[in-house]
């Protein structure tokens, strides 16, 4: 009996003894590369932590080598702070290491929580270019991009506030392949939080909208050699960051404009400062010719921009009325292309106080105007005829 409590005790012991030298049955975890690309910033929910903990697990749990990077999706994308490398577990025992592993997602969360947007707009294809090449610099196999956004870029060259989103599909990617816009994402898992989740001026997408945009992201992410790309239903916990810079808004719905007549960009949509072709309010200006653009921009087609003045007299530049027209008209044109308009497609003049066949005699307010003309109309052969030329 007493050779039996021996051996209990013995066997006790040595459990103990194993517990203490970490010595258990835990299976090592694969050490991987993560990448995540947010916003933390206007119109989409910031970075949110409990959607994203059982994601990083993975990383924290691996012995080492596991490296975490985060990439700012706004107007200029960019290595937000110093890459999270882990080295090998400090902990012998498992109690130990479940405070190690506590301790590295607080580490994780510092990191994502800690930086927002910097600078106008959202460039999330460029985002995803510079988490590719981040992830693709590591030496684990297994590469994870987890992305936290509504999916809604702003830059150029894919300025979807200036285009009809349900149109993007196979054609864009193509596009974006020939131009050299295709992230290196080889053998990458990716995984999209928050995907069409919108938030502050940004109005809510209708499902067309979000089914285009999901198909197109897909499909990209596909051509750029993902090895799998998963959007995830987790519900955001977060809203925005209202005091990050803004993010142009993408309209919930198009508004189709009838670009095949002549349309007079009147104060009312493009207003310029006194006796200037200094633009007024460059903002308000975007915004009313927000559906122009997305019209001129599906259409391809090729516009000629004449200034027209109110005034008979010389303007105060001491210039001609036709010179001065044609400085309002490029100003417009600048304006345009910021938008994504193709500066080749557009063509400027001036006409000043010039006698056309629209000039109103008894409306000054009507003559102090651009003209948008498309340069199939009988009126954009008149203006070139009787107006100056760049």
């Amino acid at each position: 009996m007493e050779i039996k409590k021996i051996l209990v005790v013995l066997l006790i012991s040595a459990i103990s003894l194993l517990s203490l030298c970490g010595c258990s049955a835990e299976q090592p975890v694969e050490p991987m590369n993560v990448a995540v690309v947010t916003l933390n910033g206007q119109n989409m929910p910031k970075y949110d932590q409990a959607a994203m903990d059982s994601l990083i697990d993975q990383a924290v749990s691996s012995d080492s080598n596991s490296t975490v990077s985060l990439i700012i999706a706004d107007g200029e994308p960019h290595l937000a702070g110093e890459t999270i490398c882990f080295s090998t577990k400090q902990a012998k025992n498992g109690p130990h290491w479940d405070e190690e592993k506590e301790t590295r997602h607080k580490q994780i969360d510092a990191l994502l929580t800690q930086y927002q947007a910097s600078t106008p707009g959202t460039d999330l294809l460029n985002a995803i270019r510079l988490a590719g090449r981040q992830l693709q610099s590591g030496q684990n196999p297994h590469k994870l991009l987890a992305i936290m956004h509504c999916g809604l870029n702003t830059a150029s060259p894919l300025m979807m506030q200036n285009t009809d989103i349900t149109s993007l599909g196979e054609n864009t990617v193509q596009q974006l392949k020939d131009a050299g816009y295709l992230a290196d994402l080889s053998g990458c898992e990716v995984r999209w939080f928050f995907f069409g989740d919108t938030d502050g001026d940004q109005p809510v997408l209708n499902p067309a909208q979000t089914a285009s945009l999901q198909t197109f992201w897909e499909s990209y992410l596909t051509a750029c050699g993902a090895a799998s790309v998963t959007f995830e239903s987790t519900l955001p916990s977060t809203g925005q960051i209202a005091e990050a810079p803004p993010v142009p808004v993408v309209a919930a719905a198009t508004t189709n404009i009838d670009l095949t007549t002549p349309i007079s960009l009147d104060p009312e949509i493009v207003s310029f400062q006194p006796n200037s072709a200094q633009l007024s309010d460059k903002e308000a200006a975007q915004q009313q010719l927000a559906d122009i653009v997305k019209t001129m921009c599906a259409s391809n087609g090729q516009f000629l921009l004449a200034g027209s003045t109110a005034s008979t007299q010389e303007s105060p530049q001491r210039m001609s009325n036709q010179q001065f027209g044609l400085l309002r008209a490029q100003a417009v044109r600048e304006l345009l292309c910021d938008m994504g308009v193709d500066s080749a497609n557009l063509v400027c003049i001036g006409l000043g106080d010039t006698n056309t066949s629209i000039r109103s005699t008894t409306d000054d307010q009507a003559n102090r105007t651009v003209w948008l003309v498309p340069m199939e109309d009988p009126l954009a052969a008149e203006f070139q005829l009787v107006g100056l030329s760049e």
